[in-house]
């Protein structure tokens, strides 16, 4: 197969700014939410990569209404004397246009503004998201892919997992704080799913590194690597792809989804 078959596309989208209410809420694991949102804005929610991320804009303050921002040349634009929000990324599980729907899955930590939010949230409830601002399309050519993760990743994996083709061989990596934290994972690829269960981060750390060093050698072919992990943990965990598995820095990509102080 042809090198340029194996391109990552970057694409740019326009920012825009989107209402949605909560239209349902279910936990598939009890430290988890799966909210479905829905409204009119999202008829028109573009997003084309697995591991996309909006903005959801979430009140310092409990039950405090957000005025809808403004979008400019450099991204929301905010009133003067207008209250600021605090800003965090998800991954959209899934969406529907039609419906004009949209699914996010909320990790439930006991802290932060957004796992706050979603733990308390009902039927009704406003939520202002921004976004996705770009998308990275990765082929799903690849003869192998490494997928690996904490919780906060397993919509991406989840998005992925979908789109691969039959033929195509998955190791998957997910690091969960519990037993409970496991979710069926499914794809027409093939696919080797590993949990990793350790609450301590720097123990499931070393644990996920191990896991990566043994399922190294059985990787024939193209492949590629993606990961989402602790902010702290994107350069130990960068390096044992490449390092491990031989691959090129253009064939890995790997991303701090949260940081342990916010």
């Amino acid at each position: 197969m042809q090198e340029s078959s194996y391109h990552i596309e970057k694409q740019i989208h326009p920012i825009k700014v989107r209402s949605a209410w909560v239209k349902s809420i279910t936990r598939p694991t009890p430290h988890m939410a799966r909210i479905t949102l829905q409204g009119d804005d999202l008829h028109d929610f573009y997003s084309p990569g697995f591991d996309d991320h909006v903005k959801l804009l979430f009140s310092e303050q409990a039950g405090q209404e957000l005025a809808v921002p403004q979008v400019g040349e450099r991204g929301l634009v905010f009133d003067e004397g207008q209250a600021k929000p605090v800003m965090r990324d998800y991954t959209p599980l899934a969406y529907d246009n039609q419906a004009c729907e949209m699914v996010i899955d909320f990790v439930l930590h006991g802290t932060g503004v957004a796992s706050t939010w979603a733990e308390q949230a009902k039927e009704g409830d406003r939520l202002l998201m921004a976004g996705p601002r770009g998308s990275m399309l990765i082929p799903t050519v690849f003869d192998w892919q490494v997928l690996v993760g904490d919780e906060t990743a397993l919509p991406a994996i989840t998005r992925r997992l979908r789109e691969l083709k039959q033929g195509t061989k998955v190791s998957v990596v997910v690091a969960i704080n519990h037993e409970e934290a496991r979710m069926p994972l499914s794809s027409a690829a093939d696919i080797d799913v590993h949990w990793v269960v350790e609450p301590n981060g720097d123990v499931a750390r070393q644990k996920i590194l191990a896991t990566l060093q043994s399922l190294a050698a059985a990787k024939q072919g193209e492949g590629f690597a993606w990961g989402a992990v602790e902010y702290s943990q994107v350069g130990p965990v960068r390096e044992a792809l490449m390092q491990h598995f031989d691959l090129d820095a253009s064939r890995v990509k790997v991303s701090s989804y949260w940081r342990r102080d916010e």
